[in-house]
């Protein structure tokens, strides 16, 4: 059997049919996730913005312009693919899944050189079994563009043997990589701190000059909005002293402001867990084995290591402040995970081969405690799939101490003992049989390693969690882990749709006019009227509305509020309106008498027909 493993191990035929099949996994399900998924918010205002920056239309942070509320290669890097190929949802989602395939491709080559192929396989497969990751980074946001500059940075900065010029290279992927998210700004110092302990000074002098003048330059050229980006990050006195102002003079408040319970964010936070169950494990297990020399095959590494652990803690504890910790985005922790989790696959895939090679001893005790707290955790987690199954289950009937017949669902069991409603049971039923299967789980792994694991002079740990990061991978596409709900419960082709409605605005709406969108936050069909003037502070939807202040002053800005409202869609040629949202006010607005109604688009959703649009045309 050793002798078959070890011609296998050696095969390159095997290993590069191997490797082809994972990548035509992860691009046949990049695809089709590509054509299925509902565009989201910030697909529409990313392409659209960066398509008016790279043409000259706008430039970021201009005066009356949008609102620029991320780095400016943010809106650049895509705004380019849709200058050259048109702009379009299709091209923003192609254009996204190149980007992913370039991070594969960085992300491969890092683990090869670091840890030889078979980790590279290894690391490339994770990304091919989690259908959570493959959808958030098809999709036409920045999430993709930042795992892909970080990847390479990766790539160029970490290893024994950095040139100069490679080292310089890596820091000047951490800038783009900050001058893509602002948030991804510790990338910058961690290529400076690798470079000086890893290489020496004159090292960590050219990473600080290849990182920090791209940086200085950008800042120089769209100083001072910039500033705004990082107003919650630096001290009042600073903004003081440069005379910032945050939004509007006067009462003014921002309209998105939702009210998010503590449930919620606990389910946020174990979403992200069950997203990247083995990575999470991995990076817990890297802590775990640094104070242990012996548990690294060089000091490089274990330096490495470490630097590495603490990047991904403050950039993972940062995101969870920003989402977890508000109310602004509490949904986005798992997908703000997706920036940066290519560190923790780097780190997992050293320290598991480090366990199958170096073997060191894992104390049973962290091995029960991640299982115990990882397993609830993703039932928790997936609540609106895995937990209402669990709330289902058939169990026997009991009245006063006695088992009937017939069965019933296992949550009226405890509704009708102590009177709590179905929603009030889901989560604490969903976590105790969480809990019940990590038990169950653990005792069958202690069995099997006292009747196979120990026979082999292995380690209780080690056994027990080889196992429970094989049944984590067998079950990553599962519910239970990585699989991510949309709303797309037809599987229809929403890429198509798009280009369809899409073509049909422009077919109705002439250039050169003036169009009011009401279509709400997904401004995504915007991208086929780019000829025609929208009002750019529309283009973040409510999330750049205002309750009060001056209404000059926030459209200076990128923002806006009602009088803003009330002004834009008297003066326009066109309204164009969304279906759904033909409620109220505007049933009175768009009257027959003041209004021509043309013929409507096809629904943007086509497993909704009633998602079309509708045009207006102003008599």
């Amino acid at each position: 059997m050793k002798n078959l493993l070890s011609r296998i191990r050696e095969n390159k035929i095997i290993y590069i049919l191997l490797l082809t099949v994972i990548a035509a996994a992860f691009l046949t399900q990049a695809v089709i996730y590509a054509h299925q998924l509902p565009s989201r918010v910030d697909e529409g205002s990313f392409l659209i913005k960066g398509y008016y920056y790279v043409k000259g239309i706008y430039r970021p942070f201009q005066d009356y312009g949008p609102w620029t509320n991320n780095m400016p290669l943010a809106y650049y890097i895509p705004g380019l693919a849709q200058a050259v190929f048109g702009p379009g949802l299709k091209t923003g989602r192609y254009f996204a899944i190149f980007m992913a395939l370039l991070m594969l491709a960085a992300v491969w080559l890092l683990l090869r050189r670091l840890k030889g192929r078979w980790w590279a396989l290894a690391g490339v497969l994770f990304f091919a079994l989690n259908p959570a990751l493959i959808k958030t980074y098809v999709q036409a946001v920045s999430q993709v563009i930042v795992a892909c500059l970080l990847a390479w940075s990766l790539f160029f900065l970490i290893g024994e043997k950095r040139s100069l010029a490679q080292i310089g290279l890596g820091a000047f992927f951490c800038a783009l990589t900050t001058l893509t998210r602002q948030n991804m700004v510790f990338m910058m110092a961690f290529a400076v701190l690798y470079a000086w302990i890893i290489f020496g000074k004159k090292a960590g002098w050219v990473a600080l000059l290849c990182a920090g003048l791209p940086f200085l330059l950008v800042h120089l050229l769209y100083y001072p909005r910039i500033i705004s980006l990082w107003a919650s990050w630096l001290p009042g006195f600073i903004l003081k002293l440069i005379h910032y102002q945050a939004v509007s003079s006067g009462n003014v408040e921002q309209v998105w402001s939702p009210d998010i319970g503590l449930l919620t964010r606990f389910t946020s936070f174990f979403t992200a867990v069950r997203y990247y169950f083995v990575p999470l494990i991995g990076v817990l297990l890297c802590f775990i084995l640094l104070p242990l020399k012996e548990a690294w095959k060089s000091k490089v590494e274990h330096q490495t290591v470490f630097l590495l652990g603490v990047l991904f803690t403050i950039m993972f504890l940062m995101h969870a402040w920003a989402s977890l910790g508000k109310n602004y985005c509490v949904y986005c922790f798992p997908i703000y995970l997706a920036f940066f989790i290519p560190i923790a696959v780097v780190m997992t895939a050293i320290v598991l081969s480090n366990l199958a090679g170096i073997q060191p001893k894992i104390k049973l005790f962290w091995v029960l405690l991640i299982g115990l707290f990882f397993i609830p955790g993703a039932f928790l987690g997936s609540l609106e799939t895995v937990g209402r199954r669990v709330m289902s289950l058939a169990v026997p009937r009991i009245k006063g101490g006695r088992v009937l017949e017939g069965s019933t669902e296992l949550w009226k069991l405890f509704s009708n003992r102590f009177g709590f409603s179905y929603e009030d049971l889901l989560p604490y039923i969903a976590v105790a049989f969480g809990l019940m299967v990590a038990v169950v789980f653990l005792c069958l792994g202690w069995l099997a390693f006292r009747g196979f694991g120990k026979r082999k002079g292995l380690q209780a740990g080690n056994f027990i969690l080889v196992v429970l990061i094989a049944v984590s991978l067998i079950l990553m596409p599962s519910p239970l882990l990585a699989d991510m709900q949309t709303s797309n419960t037809c599987g229809g082709d929403v890429l198509n749709a798009y280009e369809k409605a899409g073509a049909q605005l422009n077919e109705r709406i002439p250039a050169g006019v003036t169009v009011y969108w009401a279509g709400g936050s997904v401004v995504t069909p915007l991208l086929y009227l780019t000829d025609d003037y929208v009002h750019p502070q529309l283009l973040n939807g409510v999330y750049s509305k205002y309750l009060g202040g001056e209404r000059d002053e926030l459209e200076k800005k990128g923002y806006y509020n009602a009088a803003s409202i009330e002004a834009w869609r008297a003066e326009a040629d066109y309204i164009v309106n969304s279906n759904v949202k033909m409620v109220g006010s505007w049933l009175t607005f768009l009257n027959s008498d003041d209004y021509d109604e043309y013929q409507h688009t096809d629904a943007l959703d086509p497993c909704d027909p009633s998602t079309f649009l509708r045009i207006y045309k102003k008599k």
